[in-house]
């Protein structure tokens, strides 16, 4: 079983030491377990930092999809959703 809490603490705190402050995440679908789990620790731990968690979704759980969302978030078109400087 995948310890999904401290990966995503030791990734979140990597971004973070990086500098990044505005972090987009791509989420899963509506009602997924696995998707529930990361939102909660990666907003926690973006609450601890003072930094702003962007969560992109839900998402269907594609490829096509997580790049539609990132390509949303990046667009220039006003108005953006969110100005990340990094995701997740």
């Amino acid at each position: 079983m995948a310890d999904t809490a401290t990966g995503l603490t030791q990734l979140m705190d990597h971004l973070l030491d990086q500098g990044h402050r505005d972090i987009a995440y791509v989420s899963g679908p509506a009602g997924s377990w696995a998707d529930g789990q990361r939102s909660a620790v990666l907003t926690q731990r973006a609450e601890q930092a003072k930094a702003r968690l962007h969560v992109l979704g839900p998402l269907p759980p594609t490829f096509d999809a997580g790049i539609a969302g990132i390509e949303a978030a990046r667009a220039p078109a006003a108005p953006r959703p969110c100005s990340p400087t990094t995701a997740i």
